[in-house]
């Protein structure tokens, strides 16, 4: 038996509005429950507000990249994906529930003052996409197809920020979620979703000109960020040159004091990748 549609199986997630609504508004209450009972038991003493907040609300959305993944992996494997066919019920649940997520996160991340443009503009995109499918009935295998490949790099992206919050930007482990997170960022966004992108949506007939519009906005998004990485990834090798060059090396899981005596230490500027 198939568990992951127990949530929405007794629901018409596909042409009822009221269920649709019911579902939605489920959502939104599950992730700001979620959040609430992680905000009132993890503590992190050694973090200001800013950084545990960001910090907590990352928590949540490594949950939701992890869901996101799992439930779409489970429909390409098991539910042989046809392009331009109405969307179904598993579908339209797990694209509903992401969207309250998305709802969730816009909210708080705009109550702790961690929302910027980047974060409005991609969180507004997904929404728009989210609900042109639900509105007109197509486009969720699309949707999904292009929602595990953005997730295979959630968790990488997410840990990489959590471990710098906590003083261990040089570290083995930064590093080696730094280069998972960019090498599964650049394959899945510069190779997979294109090709996905042109081949099955951009000249899909059935699928909706607002999913179109909004993958395509999110792919050059994307590329803008892989540009980015691409500099970062000069910027490591250069790094790893100077380490070897001063026989400095990482440590693991803590900081090796001797990394105060490379002229990049703490010198570096913010990442803007998410």
């Amino acid at each position: 038996m198939d568990y992951l549609d127990i949530p929405f199986r007794h629901l018409d997630l596909v042409s009822n509005q009221i269920d649709q609504l019911k579902f939605l508004a489920y959502g939104v209450v599950f992730w700001f429950t979620l959040f609430y009972i992680v905000n009132e038991t993890v503590k992190f003493k050694s973090l200001d507000k800013r950084k545990s907040d960001d910090t907590k609300n990352r928590i949540i959305s490594i949950i939701h990249g992890l869901g996101c993944f799992i439930y779409s992996l489970r429909w390409i494997l098991k539910d042989d994906p046809q392009f331009g066919t109405l969307n179904t019920n598993y579908q339209m649940g797990t694209i509903i529930g992401s969207s309250a997520y998305f709802l969730y996160d816009s909210i708080a991340c705009f109550y702790y003052g961690l929302l910027d443009f980047g974060c409005f503009a991609h969180h507004t995109m997904v929404l728009l996409g989210y609900g042109s499918c639900v509105f007109q009935h197509y486009g969720a295998t699309e949707a999904l197809l292009g929602l595990f490949f953005a997730e295979v790099s959630n968790f990488p992206m997410h840990a990489r920020v959590i471990l710098r919050s906590f003083n261990l930007r040089y570290t083995k482990i930064y590093e080696v979620l730094e280069l998972v997170y960019m090498v599964s960022y650049i394959i899945a966004r510069s190779i997979m979703i294109p090709f996905a992108l042109w081949i099955h949506c951009i000249q899909a007939e059935k699928c909706p000109f607002i999913v179109k519009f909004i993958c395509t906005g999110l792919t050059v998004q994307s590329l803008y960020y892989i540009k980015e990485m691409y500099g970062i990834l000069l910027r490591k090798f250069k790094q790893l040159k100077e380490r070897k060059q001063k026989k400095i090396s990482y440590f693991w899981f803590s900081e090796n004091a001797k990394v105060k005596d490379l002229s990049y230490a703490n010198k570096e500027a913010k990442q803007n990748i998410f």
